[in-house]
């Protein structure tokens, strides 16, 4: 199983089924670098035999509605028209958030460059919890999601923070972040 749905944001992206295609299954939604969550759009990708096995386990078939295809169809259609400036905003704004966690003790970047659309940055040396950093900094109307959204056995430890926006929301989120680090490392 090869979920292939953050594959455009990468610098380099390796597709399992070039090199295993009687074996893989792929995984793609529009939800990422299209922008389309709230259509619930995919696709599962593989050979008839296996989308064959597969089939009867499907436990949610929610299907989609015309305006989402046509959406998705229009997307692919113009992705050549905007990809590269979406990968190199995203590319830029990693590196805004890299500078920003750079100047502060205590707090690190566990993965960089992402090939994502969101980075984890770790907390525990700052002795922050990420429930309070996340709480904190939406009162500021900065929108994170605190580790234990992802993960259960290491959610105590990071912040989970997407960057596929406009570069300066994500100037917003620096400052906005070293400010709430200052805040709630005192406490």
């Amino acid at each position: 199983m090869h979920d292939i749905t953050y594959k455009d944001f990468a610098q380099e992206h390796f597709l399992a089924a070039k090199y295993a295609p009687e074996n893989t299954v792929s995984a793609f939604s529009f939800s990422k670098i299209f922008g389309m969550a709230g259509l619930r759009l995919g696709a599962v990708v593989s050979t008839p035999e296996n989308i064959d096995a597969i089939r009867n386990v499907i436990i949610n078939d929610v299907g989609t509605n015309m305006i989402a295809q046509c959406g998705a169809i229009a997307a692919l259609k113009s992705k050549p028209d905007w990809i590269d400036r979406v990968k190199q905003t995203t590319l830029d704004n990693q590196k805004i958030i890299k500078e920003c966690v750079d100047e502060i003790d205590g707090v690190f970047l566990p993965v960089y460059p992402s090939s994502a659309n969101m980075m984890a940055i770790d907390l525990s040396g700052a002795g922050i919890d990420p429930e309070d950093m996340s709480t904190y900094l939406i009162e500021k109307k900065v929108f994170t999601r605190q580790g234990s959204y992802t993960s259960k056995r290491f959610g105590d430890r990071y912040l989970r923070v997407s960057f596929s926006i406009a570069p300066e929301k994500v100037k917003v989120f620096a400052r906005e972040f070293k400010l709430a680090v200052e805040a709630l490392r005192t406490k």
